[in-house]
């Protein structure tokens, strides 16, 4: 197979031009996304841009595909069939490890807004097909081990299971919207001289939750899945 002029790209360049268009993806409507912006960002000329992207649809594609393979050495999800051995330990130690590492991995914080935002890219659809697969294939296990009710139809529970755990994704993007832009309007206040009159030391920390938010977010989100699925 011949390599693409991407693939021939030097390795930091290839990086750096993920990088600023998976931040640009991922504050942005792929609608909206300025290609200046992500060249500007990543310090290459218009002309060896283009050289090497076609357009903004193949670059996008190359960014969730290149999220995908850095979340996964930031958090890799067991085999389906390591459930098998005590499916809800498995289950709860995975939950904890995917919600931990959420916050310290930015691969997988573009992916999630990314794949949220642009449901319809090709590239997205795969992703979702594969995280569905993996989902079923879990459910199945649980089924067999009857740690899963298996009275209710497979098909069924598993469509359940991923409206939760999209609805899940909604909420937690809506609240964490919700707090960077209450931030937002604290560090303008700081900055016009008035941060100490509203009372907030805190402003312009960042949006990302806390390690103890996270645990308790966490905690709620898996008794949720295991009251919905537990035999």
């Amino acid at each position: 197979m011949t390599e693409t002029p991407f693939a021939r790209m030097a390795p930091e360049k290839r990086d750096a031009l993920v990088t600023a268009a998976a931040r640009e993806f991922a504050a942005h409507p792929a609608a909206e996304a300025s290609l200046n912006r992500i060249i500007a960002a990543c310090g290459m000329s218009k002309s060896s841009f283009y050289h090497v992207i076609d357009s903004k649809d193949e670059l996008l594609g190359i960014v969730v595909t290149t999220l995908t393979e850095r979340a996964l050495e930031d958090w890799r999800p067991p085999r389906p069939e390591d459930f098998a051995v005590d499916f809800w330990s498995v289950a709860e130690s995975m939950w904890d490890g995917a919600m931990r590492s959420w916050p310290e991995s930015e691969a997988l914080g573009l992916l999630w807004r990314i794949v949220w935002a642009e449901p319809r890219h090709p590239s997205v659809e795969g992703f979702h097909a594969a995280v569905d697969a993996w989902l079923s294939a879990v459910l199945d296990v649980g089924r067999r081990t009857e740690a899963v009710d298996a009275g209710a139809p497979a098909e069924l529970q598993a469509v359940a299971l991923m409206s939760l755990l999209r609805g899940f994704d909604r909420w937690s993007l809506a609240l964490i919207d919700a707090d960077s832009a209450a931030q937002s309007d604290d560090s303008a206040a700081e900055n016009s001289g008035f941060a100490e009159e509203r009372g907030n030391p805190s402003a312009g920390t960042g949006s990302l939750p806390s390690s103890a938010e996270v645990a308790a977010l966490a905690n709620q989100q898996f008794r949720l899945v295991r009251r919905l699925l537990e035999a």
